[in-house]
């Protein structure tokens, strides 16, 4: 099994640090010249922890779907796959659409 590239989040990112059992928090502070640490705080508050600056232990949290929404066009049948076909746009509680 190969190693996974490190994640490096931005202030206010949700992470989730394998160290501490997958614990969530949001980053309240980024690794700066001489510190060797992101800081985390859970998103309902409470005590703030470290995770260290190579972003080896966080992972990140990918934002919760919202809607799902089809643009005003008619389904076109895909004869090759026998089957209908219609784009939508997927929406993220970060706001993000993914289509």
């Amino acid at each position: 099994m190969g190693a996974t590239a490190p994640f490096y989040p931005r202030l206010g990112d949700l992470a989730r640090d394998t160290t501490r059992d997958g614990r969530i928090g949001v980053v309240v502070a980024l690794p700066q010249s001489g510190t060797t640490t992101y800081h985390l705080r859970s998103a309902r508050g409470g005590d703030e922890w470290s995770a260290p600056a190579d972003g080896t232990t966080l992972e990140p949290v990918p934002a919760a779907l919202t809607h799902v929404t089809a643009p005003p066009r008619d389904v076109v049948y895909d004869h090759r796959t026998e089957q209908g076909v219609m784009p939508v746009k997927v929406r993220y509680e970060d706001g993000g659409p993914r289509r």
